[in-house]
């Protein structure tokens, strides 16, 4: 059965613990804990070891390992927990174990490793001790290009959508097993084609999702006035809608032309270029006008308790509200990059690791192990803390 809930409701209701709701306020109620930078795996010359040419995607292993993909040298690096370098797996070409242009990688359940190369419409799955095992090939239009693991060695991700009979194109979020076909769809969203905007077809974020450890899917499409989290059964059947006021936000106009930047050096980095041409709200010729609203809901995640983490597509720095699986709003968190800049941090949380890194920095690439500051549970069996 499908329960729909007003998140600002429960909040008041649970995090307070007081009778008359109407003098409470959410900052009353509800703890804040900071995300720290405990340490960072990158440097800008030295060790070959250490020098990343772009960030794609991190990830944690069941051992705490710190995965990073690199698409510029097309490969992923192992670092340990202290950030100590393991091994470097893959390299560009299409032999097995090799990539075209990989975009995302996940650890499955099981302990190995997958990697989307939509480009060549498959994922490399390598074994937990990194050596290649199989590929899974065939997609179309395209592999996912975005992943998250299931149980099962099943995987949640989301691949592009082209149907050339209706003239529409767009993304859906579906799950994958044994082969190329999805086995359970979650949501989809197309639109007409249009070729006076091409720039739109770069832009591959319309719906974020995070799976919990049950394989309940959690997902938001994107949205400038209104914040929605959906939930739903492993096996597609929607059981979840947390909800909770929201009132559109137009960005700065500072915001306006540092995501015109962003994403003219995007598509010059495509190219093989260092910098965009163009400069100014011209879109590098692509006629890319950027939302004059903020999105709601920005990214999903779940951490090792299967707390739904939310972040917030209103705050400049990276705001999560944290929830439980009934709702429940336990604690806000954020990170602080420590510049007064500009910058489009991206924060992963995972039942592993907790860590951060800018896609496409004007310095180097670097990744930033976080931790959350935030008391340590009590041990029921202990009956302390520590």
């Amino acid at each position: 059965m499908k329960r729909i809930i007003e998140a600002s409701a429960l909040l008041l209701l649970f995090a307070c613990g007081v009778e008359d709701t109407d003098t409470a306020t959410e900052a009353d109620c509800i703890p804040h804990y900071e995300l720290l930078a405990v340490d960072t795996v990158g440097i800008e010359l030295g060790d070959s070891n250490y020098v990343f040419g772009l960030i794609g995607s991190v990830d944690f292993d069941h051992s705490g390992n710190m995965l990073v993909l690199d698409p510029a040298t097309s490969s992923f690096s192992v670092f340990s927990p202290g950030g100590e370098f393991i091994a470097r797996v893959g390299r560009a070409g299409s032999g097995p174990g090799e990539f075209l242009a990989p975009a995302d990688l996940c650890i499955l359940s099981s302990g190995a490793i997958a990697v989307s190369d939509p480009r060549g419409r498959l994922l490399s799955i390598f074994r937990p001790d990194y050596s290649f095992d199989r590929v899974i090939d065939g997609f179309y239009p395209s592999a996912p290009f975005v992943m998250q693991s299931a149980p099962g060695d099943a995987i949640v991700g989301y691949q592009r959508i082209i149907r050339f009979r209706d003239n529409q194109f767009g993304y859906a979020l579906a799950r994958w097993e044994e082969g190329p076909e999805p086995v359970v769809e979650y949501l989809s969203q197309t639109e007409d084609f249009n070729p006076e905007d091409i720039a739109s077809s770069f832009l591959e974020d319309d719906i974020k999702f995070a799976v919990a450890g049950d394989g309940t899917v959690y997902a938001a499409v994107s949205s400038t006035d209104s914040w929605e989290v959906l939930g739903f059964s492993a096996d597609g059947e929607e059981i979840l809608s947390l909800e909770r006021p929201f009132s559109p936000v137009e960005k700065t106009e500072e915001e306006l032309e540092a995501e015109v930047e962003e994403f003219e050096r995007m598509i010059a980095s495509r190219a093989g270029g260092r910098h965009g041409g163009g400069g100014g709200r011209s879109g590098g010729g692509f006629g890319f006008e950027p939302e004059a609203l903020k999105v709601a809901i920005a990214a999903l995640f779940i951490d090792s308790e299967d707390r739904i983490w939310v972040r917030s597509g209103v705050h400049t720095n990276p705001w999560f509200d944290v929830f439980d699986e009934d709702g429940r709003e336990l604690f806000t968190s954020s990170f602080d990059p420590g510049t007064d800049e500009l910058i489009d941090m991206e924060v992963i949380v995972s039942p592993y690791g907790f860590a951060a890194f800018e896609g496409n920095p004007y310095s180097y690439p670097r990744v930033y192990i976080l931790e959350l500051d935030a008391p340590v549970p009590e041990d029921p069996e202990r009956g302390t803390g520590s």
